[in-house]
């Protein structure tokens, strides 16, 4: 699962570099990511941090288009990312050749 969530945040998260705060509607809300039948919350702070409830955490940047992630000792993981609303959910390709279900709660 841990590489699932790795590909999740760098893959498609939420941003364009037309916003100001590209990360402004994500923080204080929930990602919730199903995915085989399992459940993830992801958590990002504004501090360039997030955390998960399967006690996973690690860094984010934003790095033109894309959405870097890193955890542990890991090389960062990257991938574009899309504006997204509160209450959205989006279908998207795991990178493991099958797909997930994204959605962007309000709240935590």
């Amino acid at each position: 699962m841990k590489h699932g969530l790795i590909a999740f945040a760098a893959g498609v998260v939420l941003s364009t570099a037309a916003l100001a705060d590209p990360m402004a509607n994500v923080f204080g809300n929930t990602l919730k990511i199903e995915e085989n039948g399992v459940t993830s919350l992801w958590y990002m702070n504004e501090d360039g941090t997030f955390t998960t409830d399967s006690n996973v955490s690690g860094t984010w940047t934003l790095e033109g288009d894309n959405m870097c992630v890193t955890i542990g000792d890991a090389a960062p993981s990257c991938g574009p990312i899309e504006v997204r609303t509160l209450g959205e959910s989006w279908t998207e390709d795991n990178g493991q050749g099958g797909t997930r279900t994204a959605t962007l709660v309000e709240g935590r």
